[in-house]
């Protein structure tokens, strides 16, 4: 190529860059915009199954106790202490 027509296509060149340059800074943008998207979903869906544990650790708490209850109540039956209660069958 001879240097008038390098000189032409310096500005086209340069002007393609350029644009080449800002939408790849928009598709960026646009997949930072869609990635906090799915961050604060997730924090949602993290934050929603925290809170089931938190309601099944305390409904297991109270079974547990519920359970020692039960079991309190029916040792201080006699005829488990003494061994003289039979299962029916």
């Amino acid at each position: 190529m001879d240097g008038g027509t390098n000189m032409m296509l310096t500005p086209v060149i340069q002007y393609g860059f350029a644009g080449m340059s800002v939408a790849l800074l928009g598709i960026v943008m646009w997949l930072m915009n869609r990635l906090l998207l799915v961050l604060h979903d997730t924090n949602v869906v993290i934050q929603r199954l925290t809170d089931s544990f938190v309601q099944t650790q305390a409904i297991l708490v109270e079974q547990v106790d519920s359970l020692r209850f039960l079991r309190e109540q029916i040792l201080t039956r006699p005829c488990f202490l003494k061994g003289e209660c039979k299962p029916s069958n």
